[in-house]
């Protein structure tokens, strides 16, 4: 670009002005166009990104649901050994009873 003090004689403000204005807008367009250029890379990034973390997600929910369908069935387990206890508990008193008596009973 040339400086307006460099201007020659044949050359105009105007034609300074217009030759600088072209060069803005050339400029603006390749702005324009690598703007557009990243927004579409960009959108076919975030598409590709969002595909993945459903398909991790998706893992993450079954994952998650066996955990808590596991988890139930331990509960229950729990219930069913917590009920066999208290059967067993009385059992095991009358024995250590009858032991005991056994025990000092004399021979």
């Amino acid at each position: 670009m040339t400086p307006v003090a460099e201007l020659s004689r044949n050359d105009t403000i105007e034609h300074y002005n217009a030759v600088m204005i072209e060069d803005i807008r050339s400029s603006v367009k390749l702005l324009s166009e690598g703007m557009t250029s990243l927004r579409s890379e960009l959108k076919g990034e975030i598409s590709s990104l969002r595909t993945e973390m459903n398909g991790r997600f998706d893992v993450v929910e079954a994952a998650i649901r066996c955990n808590a369908d596991n988890i139930r069935e331990l509960q229950n387990d729990m219930k069913d050994v917590k009920t066999s206890l208290s059967r067993i508990e009385p059992l095991i008193d009358e024995h250590e009873e009858r032991l005991t008596r056994l025990e000092s009973s004399p021979a």
